[in-house]
């Protein structure tokens, strides 16, 4: 019989810490573009938007992840409550790591604003007017 896991695999770790320091990178970004004007604070606005599609990328791998490896259980003695608020939380978490990603994308389609990743290549745009 298997040990039951007690820590989160590399795997899922990497992903978590990634993400949330990409999110961290999303408000300086916004804080200097908003700190600058004319070319330096548009190349603000341009690595913002590649970064927005790296987290939207990542979640999209995390939850193909995480539900190939589900989640630790929570502790037995945490009161059922606590568990659903807990969940909850995560699957706000999801939501708002894929919304607020679809949302800039969505507008920068809309105002017929291009996308290169990271001066890579150019992000389609989305077909909406």
């Amino acid at each position: 019989m298997a040990e039951p896991r007690n820590r989160y695999s590399t795997v899922s770790l990497t992903l978590h810490w990634l993400t949330a320091a990409l999110v961290v990178t999303q408000v300086l970004l916004i804080a200097a573009h908003e700190a600058t004007e004319g070319p330096l604070s548009r190349e603000f606005v341009q690595v913002h938007k590649s970064v927005g599609l790296t987290i939207l990328v990542l979640t999209l791998g995390r939850i193909v992840w995480r539900l190939a490896n589900p989640a630790l259980p929570l502790p037995e003695a945490m009161p059922p409550w606590q568990k659903l608020l807990a969940r909850a939380t995560h699957v706000l978490f999801y939501v708002f790591l894929i919304a607020m990603p679809l949302v800039g994308w969505a507008a920068s389609s809309a105002g017929g604003r291009e996308i290169v990743w990271f001066g890579l290549f150019e992000w389609p745009l989305l077909p909406i007017g």
